[in-house]
């Protein structure tokens, strides 16, 4: 996504912004405190609880219609089995997992939160609406 949003400010191009921008949502999507996605794994370096968290964030957006897509419901499933897991069955996380101290568990929350939502604002600088698109090609002609 970082890719195609340079690109784009490179060439002026409000298609390949539109991608960037989808290609960052694809991005926080993945971030979402759920299971073996990667924010799952992020959330559960920081603590077990964060995927209490992500669960409950998932099935708001599953209950109130938000998300429609099957695999999500999948990916909310095995979240949840995996949330199970990380309470009533400690023995199947590796025993340092959880080991970190406070710095590194505050690099890895910025990291986890920043750096997308700074690639997001860049990118949502420089997008145009169709209607402002219109009126350019207009002008020009």
């Amino acid at each position: 996504a970082a890719g195609v949003a340079i690109a784009g400010h490179m060439t002026q191009s409000q298609l390949l912004f539109a991608l960037a921008d989808f290609g960052f949502m694809v991005n926080l999507f993945n971030l979402l405190p759920l299971g073996s996605m990667d924010g799952g794994r992020i959330a559960g370096a920081l603590s077990p609880w964060m995927n209490v968290a992500g669960l409950g964030a998932g099935s708001a957006l599953a209950l109130s219609g938000a998300i429609h897509n099957p695999i999500f419901y999948l990916i909310l499933l095995a979240g949840g089995w995996e949330t199970f897991q990380r309470f009533y069955n400690p023995g199947a996380i590796p025993p340092n997992y959880y080991r970190i101290t406070p710095t590194q568990r505050g690099m890895i929350g910025l990291g986890y939160v920043g750096s997308l939502a700074l690639a997001m604002d860049v990118n949502e600088r420089f997008k145009k609406p169709p209607e402002v698109l219109i009126r350019e090609r207009d002008a020009e002609m």
